[in-house]
C-alpha cells in the first residue's frame, strides 16, 4: 500500500481505534519498518493494523496467535488473538479494507473454478498471491507451507486431460 493510501485510512483508523496514533506508528503503517520499543507503547496496536490492512491472503481463526509480534508465554497468545480480533472487528466496522478471516472449519475440497479464457487476468492476480504468499518471511512457515501444498494440489483442467 502506497503512503498516499496510508494518509487517506489513518483518519479512519484513528477513529475506530478511538485514539490518534503516534507519529512512528504513522511512520511505521507507511515503511513497515517497526522500531524495538518497551512493552505497552502501542506497538501490538499498529503492528495488528498493519496486518489487518495489509495481509495478502485470507488468515484461518486458528493460525492468528501464530502472527503475533512476540511471545510471552500462553496468556499472551491468548490475549494476542482476542486483540487482534477486536481490532480487526472495529477497522472492519469503519469501512476499511480487512484481511478476511476465515473459520477453521471451512475448507477448499473440490473447489472448481470456470475461467473465461479471454480474461486470465482473475488466475493471474490469485498465482501472484500466492507467490507473494510463499516469499513473505513475515507470514509463518506452516500457513506459506499450506498455501504451497494448496497451489501444488491446483490440477489443471490441461494437465487433467493428458493424464
Amino acid at each position: 500500500m502506497d503512503v498516499a493510501s496510508w494518509d487517506r485510512m489513518i483518519p479512519t483508523i484513528e477513529a475506530a481505534l478511538g485514539h490518534q496514533l503516534f507519529e512512528w506508528q504513522k511512520a511505521y503503517l507507511k515503511t513497515g519498518e517497526l522500531p524495538s520499543l518497551a512493552r505497552a507503547s502501542g506497538r501490538t496496536t499498529v503492528y495488528c493494523v498493519r496486518i489487518i490492512l495489509t495481509y495478502p491472503v485470507p488468515i484461518n481463526l486458528a493460525q492468528v496467535e501464530s502472527l503475533r509480534d512476540e511471545d510471552h508465554g500462553e496468556s499472551y497468545r491468548r490475549w494476542f488473538r482476542r486483540f487482534f480480533m477486536d481490532t480487526w472487528e472495529r477497522l472492519k466496522e469503519a469501512g476499511l479494507p480487512v484481511v478476511q478471516i476465515a473459520d477453521k472449519q471451512s475448507t477448499h475440497k473440490g473447489l472448481s473454478v470456470s475461467v473465461n479464457v479471454m480474461n486470465l487476468n482473475p488466475v493471474k492476480r490469485a498465482v501472484q498471491i500466492m507467490c507473494a504468499v510463499f516469499e513473505d518471511d513475515r507470514i509463518p512457515l506452516e500457513i506459506r507451507t499450506e498455501y504451497l501444498d494448496k497451489y501444488n494440489g491446483i490440477e489443471w483442467e490441461a494437465d487433467a486431460e493428458q493424464t
